[in-house]
């Protein structure tokens, strides 16, 4: 008899987040339910979670550099209850999961030429010799961030101050209140130059924001970095006064 059923996945948080590098962040979960509904939803023959690395779609340029590791959990296996499990409805059983992710794992991250990504997956099979699987996945972002009171956090906090000269003429210095920047969050850069010859003139000030992406995966067999410019600002005509 063909039973019908679907499949829906609920978590509790749609990003986990790793605090420290890839040898203290072990132990971050990511939990969540999944719910299955239909006439034989309570007789499982199986049920499996699992975090993945999204694949390419079709057609786009973006490659997916997300690693092969996989977290699987199996919530009923051979009709047997492996986890927590509640009715919803008369029609509908829910089943809690937690997924522990490696301290090792890649944070999530886009840019132009490629990303990482990743998605949990409910494939779930019902009781019956025609019963097909049915599967259900949804995103999760994974995001990494140092722990609180951490020499890590102490650096990353600190305000950033460069400096460099140009011919022995001109001295620039740029500073910007922190390291780390956040998704949507504006960059405040403050740009001094300071003469260190008379008679020049400021013609033009452009500050730019660069992203710098070092590759190292099974498409090259060597390292390789791309650099291009996320954003500029530029002031054609500075009001020095001359300088």
């Amino acid at each position: 008899m063909l039973s019908t059923i679907s499949v829906a996945v609920y978590l509790d948080s749609p990003e986990a987040i790793m605090y420290g590098g890839p040898r203290e962040a072990n132990g971050t979960a990511i939990a969540g339910r999944v719910v299955v509904t239909g006439k034989n939803a309570a007789q499982m023959a199986s049920l499996i979670v699992t975090l993945r690395g999204q694949r390419a779609r079709r057609f786009h340029t973006q490659q997916s550099a997300a690693s092969a590791t996989r977290v699987q959990a199996s919530l009923v296996a051979d009709g047997q209850n492996n986890s927590e499990h509640v009715a919803v409805s008369d029609r509908a059983h829910a089943w809690r999961f937690v997924l522990r992710i490696p301290g090792d794992m890649a944070e999530t991250v886009y840019t132009r030429s490629s990303f990482v990504a990743y998605e949990v997956v409910a494939e779930a099979r019902a009781i019956g010799a025609f019963a097909a699987v049915q599967s259900r996945a949804v995103p999760v972002a994974i995001k990494r961030t140092p722990p609180a009171d951490s020499a890590w956090a102490a650096a990353a906090g600190a305000a950033v101050e460069e400096n460099a000269a140009w011919r022995s003429q001109l001295e620039l210095t740029l500073t910007t209140p922190s390291r780390i920047m956040h998704d949507t969050q504006t960059v405040g850069v403050s740009c001094v130059v300071r003469p260190l010859a008379k008679g020049l003139r400021l013609g033009r000030v452009a500050v730019q924001l660069s992203e710098r992406i070092t590759h190292n995966g099974a498409w090259h067999a060597q390292p390789y970095t791309t650099t291009r410019v996320v954003a500029e600002e530029v002031d054609p005509e500075p009001d020095t006064g001359g300088l």
